[in-house]
């Protein structure tokens, strides 16, 4: 077999389970497709243009020595610890030729001056210091663009994340891959997600979005923030020709292909701006925003999938032919009513006394590389006076009401304007680009659905540069729903990789073990969210501690997957929510056992140290410390297997619809309005109940012990729990009756990454129709199951957190100094020193 085609079948090898920065796999076909044609590069060139004079690096696998669709190799270096500067994948060949090949299978700039830096061997085994020393290189040898087909999910890594700062405030435009872990949402790859970079997803031929390519949004940001809209643009991914490693074309697909893609169509735009000038008017920031500003949006995809849309390479060549500096935003414009793109804030209006609707943008300032946002923005509403004596009507001005001054942040009469708006944003925008996050409420009660619709505008300064930023907006606002028709999302207790190991709720998930996509009901729970919203519930967010929630709005607490621990004043408070204040929780756990934690440690080759996990899927023993009021707990062993509810001669799967006969399932699971006599949920890796009270409904169902040194054998396992809670005291006479609460052992049904089988919508409708409106199937949950008396498992334990626990390293709650964010004192549940039950 030829070395080229040696290379091919390299293409598909899986990438570590380590969390190493991973060269973005992709997939061969053998079907050729010109790019260059497909995207309009013939017309740049046909008018001179074709990269001359644009230095761009590529960071890859290598590149031989003479290759021969390469004019203008300027130089090859090697920063691995591998004695060589050639390809010996395929991977960097293939990269390049998409940027400067210059015969057979174009490129987009074949007369750009190329800079080859190997920093990934034969294994695909890279490290942060190879990066960093290769980094420095670029810098000194001024490199213009620079193109990372790579990715990871580390985006606390400081050392490589500050350097590709560097490298931008050095005015490297920086175009990396997104990854290429789609569907998935949640799933961005560092560097592609930060501001400063060019973040590129991929697309098919058809204009529709590659089934591999990563979506957003950032989870930087989380629990408490809201994330960024990334990637920035997409352009074709799929089935793309390039060059082989020897000689010859090839077609792959992958996100590390659409990289290049713009990489290249970047370099030879640049090579459009007059060379005396080019580097005064190019900059990171003004790269993107002409690539943003000249995208076209796809049909059916939403912001969070394809950015601002399709690479137009035509209609950017005229922008940056006509470029004048000016600062932006991205997203452009803010018109939550504008579906399907402007999912999820499309998809659920607000209303009055939610938590605050957050929109994140991007600032990008090619003003200067360093700059400021000169004071707060200003808010207007149509009908409210401009501040240039001009009465705002653009868009539905009839539910504006007139003002002398335009709304600010600090100045808003809430009986005049039904928006509040809080605005944060970056204290210095450097290096070209900040951000900026407002976070929207509602003043009053509306008793019809009001569309507002106005603008925002503020002023970027980059020493005497000054550039106005106006944001038109617009706002669905409805009445606010009944109690029992909101529920409130738990994501304070959510913890993830990185930068701890925070191991995969599924454990059949070998391949990749961290668990690093958020959590969040518009992330890798998105499924929860768009069920919820389908059967008439709205959702809502909580990234603060329990102390800081009025439970009195709320029909159900959905608490998922949770690692962090738990403060002393939120148990305190959620029980007396719970017994006293009506509100509802539906608690879903995972898997939790010391000695699966020690089994699946891993070796990383880049920080050379054994990873072990910080907890198990979920944080057990601090659950249990939350429930222990109400004497309920969950066990120390690992289950799978199928948890089946109710009981009838045919039984219904999720996934099946009438009669067991397979038909076209709805997206989300299973039509919520069909009435089932039995349901078969898979278990993936979930935690048995060890402990429920009495009067409460305890379901069971055969399950394989599969914890790490246990039986491997099936047992009777209770995996499911239904207590409608007492008056505490029980002299108390409350005007609210008392809550219930719903446990469940495994959350992967509901996670839409590595769930295994189909969404158990039809199950959690069940749980959440118990916990807000008392409503109890009986098909599933038959009077049989209630119990008379407590129980207490009899050969299952409570589990105990680790001996050198390492949970303060990374909790909100039991690090040093921590405080409830809404109450006076601070305590966690248990000392992590000791054991609960010592």
């Amino acid at each position: 077999m030829p070395d080229d085609d040696r290379s091919d079948a390299k293409d598909d090898t899986k990438p570590s389970s380590s969390p190493l920065r991973r060269t973005m796999k992709a997939s061969t076909t053998n079907d050729p497709w010109s790019i260059t044609s497909a995207l309009g590069a013939d017309k740049l060139w046909a008018d001179g243009f074709s990269g001359s004079g644009v230095k761009i690096g590529v960071f890859d696998t290598g590149l031989r020595e003479g290759h021969p669709h390469f004019r203008n190799v300027r130089e090859r270096t090697n920063w691995t610890n591998e004695p060589t500067l050639n390809d010996g994948l395929g991977h960097g060949t293939f990269v390049a030729g998409v940027i400067a090949s210059q015969s057979q299978c174009l490129g987009f700039a074949p007369d750009a001056d190329v800079h080859v830096f190997r920093v990934f061997t034969n294994k695909q085994m890279s490290c942060t210091s190879w990066f960093l020393d290769a980094f420095n290189y670029a810098i000194y040898t001024r490199i213009n663009i620079l193109n990372l087909s790579i990715g990871g999910p580390d985006f606390l890594d400081r050392p490589f994340v500050d350097k590709v700062l560097e490298m931008s405030a050095n005015n490297i435009i920086v175009v990396s891959a997104i990854g290429n872990d789609g569907p998935l949402y949640g799933t961005l790859n560092n560097p592609a997600d930060q501001m400063d970079v060019i973040g590129v997803g991929g697309i098919t031929r058809q204009d529709r979005l590659a089934h591999f390519s990563s979506r957003g949004m950032t989870t930087w940001e989380l629990p408490d923030g809201y994330g960024r809209v990334k990637p920035d643009v997409v352009t074709y991914g799929k089935d793309i020709v390039g060059s082989r490693m020897q000689t010859g074309c090839r077609p792959l697909s992958g996100t590390s292909v659409a990289s290049p893609v713009v990489a290249g169509a970047v370099t030879l735009l640049a090579s459009v701006v007059p060379e005396e000038e080019r580097w005064d008017v190019l900059n990171p920031a003004s790269m993107k925003q002409v690539l943003v500003e000249s995208s076209k949006r796809l049909k059916g995809a939403n912001v969070f999938e394809q950015g601002t849309g399709k690479l137009d390479l035509v209609r950017a060549y005229d922008v940056i032919a006509n470029y004048r500096a000016h600062a932006s935003v991205v997203p452009a414009t803010m018109d939550l009513t504008d579906c399907p793109y402007m999912w999820p804030y499309c998809a659920q209006p607000m209303y009055f006394d939610a938590m605050p609707t957050i929109v994140n943008f991007t600032v990008l300032n090619p003003l200067g590389v360093a700059g400021v946002i000169e004071s707060t923005p200003v808010w207007i509403e149509d009908g409210d006076d401009d501040n240039n004596g001009n009465i705002n009507n653009d868009d539905g001005g009839d539910d504006g009401e007139s003002s002398d001054d335009p709304i600010r942040i600090n100045d808003i009469d809430e009986s005049d304007h039904l928006i509040v708006p809080e605005f944060t944003y970056s204290e210095s925008l450097w290096p070209w680009s900040g951000w900026l996050a407002v976070r929207l409420s509602v003043a009053h009660q509306v008793d019809r659905v009001v569309v507002v619709s106005g603008k925002f505008r503020f002023t970027v300064r980059s020493g005497n540069d000054r550039s106005e930023v106006v944001v038109p907006f617009r706002i669905r606002v409805i009445p606010t729903p009944p109690r029992e028709r909101r529920v409130l999302w738990d994501q304070f207790h959510n913890l993830r990789y990185p930068s701890g190991y925070f191991p995969r709720d599924n454990l059949d998930a070998k391949i990749d073990v961290l668990d690093w996509n958020g959590d969040h009901p518009h992330t890798n729970f998105r499924d929860v969210f768009n069920h919820l919203r389908r059967t008439g519930l709205f959702l809502e967010v909580l990234g603060a501690d329990f102390t800081c929630m009025d439970a009195s709005r709320y029909g159900t607490l959905l608490i998922v997957d949770p690692e962090e621990e738990y403060f002393a004043e939120e148990v305190d408070k959620l029980f007396t929510d719970v017994t006293q204040r009506g509100l509802s929780v539906v608690v879903m756990a995972d898997w939790y056992n010391l000695e699966t934690m020690r089994k699946i440690k891993f070796f990383d080759d880049n920080t050379a140290s054994w990873w072990t996990p910080v907890t198990g899927g979920s944080n057990i023993p601090a659950l249990n410390d939350l429930l222990r009021p109400f004497g309920m707990a969950f066990g120390d062993r690992v289950f799978k297997g199928k948890a089946i509810l109710g009981k009838a001669t045919r039984l219904e799967h999720e996934q099946h619809g009438h009669r067991g006969q397979r038909r076209p399932r709805r997206r989300g699971g299973a039509d919520p309005n069909k009435r089932y006599k039995a349901i078969s949920v898979p278990y993936s890796s979930g935690s048995s109940i060890v402990e429920f009270p009495a009067s409460g409904y305890l379901v069971s169902s055969p399950l394989k012990d599969i914890t790490s040194g246990g039986s491997m054998q099936m047992m009777q396992v209770p995996f499911m729990g239904l207590y409608q809670a007492k008056s505490f005291p029980a002299s108390l006479r409350m005007s609210t009756p008392p809550g219930r609460i719903v446990l469940y052992g495994d959350s992967n049904c509901l996670d839409m990454n590595h769930r295994g089988g189909p969404f158990c919508g039809h199950l959690l409708s069940s749980m959440i129709d118990f916990a807000a409106q008392r409503k109890l199937d009986p098909n599933l949950y038959p009077p049989s199951l209630q119990l008379k008396k407590a129980y207490r498992s009899s050969d299952i334990g409570r589990p105990d957190r680790p001996e050198l626990n390492r949970m303060p390293q990374f909790s909100k709650v039991v690090r040093p100094g921590a405080w409830p964010q809404c109450s006076q004192r601070s305590r966690p549940v248990a000392s992590l020193e000791e054991n609960e039950d010592e």
